[in-house]
């Protein structure tokens, strides 16, 4: 399931970008005590929110079009005692992986064309994804989450906030955005604001934590 290059593949080949933890955001700090069954994580980068989920007992199945990352996602994994596999095969319907050694999947694809992975999840987490795109690509992408959402799919998504000001960086998202492109198939629960940690600044920068669920009709073929 190959893409073309990425362009984030330059932040990774000069070492740690400023998202790049080591860790996961703390904004997720509850999230990770609570999720159970597959999970999506779109833009997961070097792993580092993936491979706790998936320690914790999750299926994990993480995205992203920069090989670069998924490979030192993959290290990472390793070297805390998980099996991470790039490109994965899908598993057999009903046969999730078993135990934690088994429970990270890493699939270099295009989180605006999600529909090939063929698979439903329980969980979709967006860490940083969302505020990298234009306009016509919100558009794009929830379409896209869509194809892999079925009813009571949650999503928790963090991003940049309009509160932030504009000294460079992601896209800043506006409150009232977040409510009008999650208006139509999926319910916002909550939207409050949240630190998005960077390297740049020990105090990170302003952001929005979204909490939303689907309820959009699934797509015929989805397991």
């Amino acid at each position: 399931m190959g893409v073309t290059p990425n362009p984030f593949d330059a932040a990774y080949q000069g070492g740690s970008p400023p998202w790049d933890l080591g860790r996961a955001q703390k904004a997720f700090g509850p999230l990770l005590d609570e999720v159970r069954g597959r999970v999506l994580d779109v833009g997961c980068g070097t792993g580092d929110l993936a491979i706790e989920l998936a320690e914790r007992g999750a299926d994990v199945w993480g995205v992203d079009a920069s090989m670069l990352a998924l490979r030192t996602a993959a290290q990472r994994a390793q070297a805390r005692g998980q099996l991470a596999l790039i490109d994965a095969d899908r598993p057999a319907p009903g046969q999730p992986p078993k135990g934690p050694t088994a429970a990270l999947r890493l699939f270099l694809a295009d989180a605006l064309d999600l529909g090939k992975l063929r698979a439903s999840f329980d969980v979709i987490v967006d860490c940083g994804f969302f505020h990298t795109l234009s306009d016509r690509g919100r558009e794009r992408y929830l379409t896209s989450l869509g194809t892999v959402s079925r009813p009571g799919t949650r999503l928790s998504l963090l991003c940049f906030s309009d509160l932030e000001p504009m000294w460079g960086g992601p896209r800043r998202v506006r409150r009232k955005e977040l409510e009008s492109a999650f208006s139509r198939e999926w319910g916002v629960e909550r939207i409050e604001p949240a630190v998005f940690e960077h390297r740049g600044n020990e105090e990170g920068a302003a952001g929005w934590l979204m909490t939303a669920a689907y309820f959009g009709k699934p797509l015929p073929g989805l397991n």
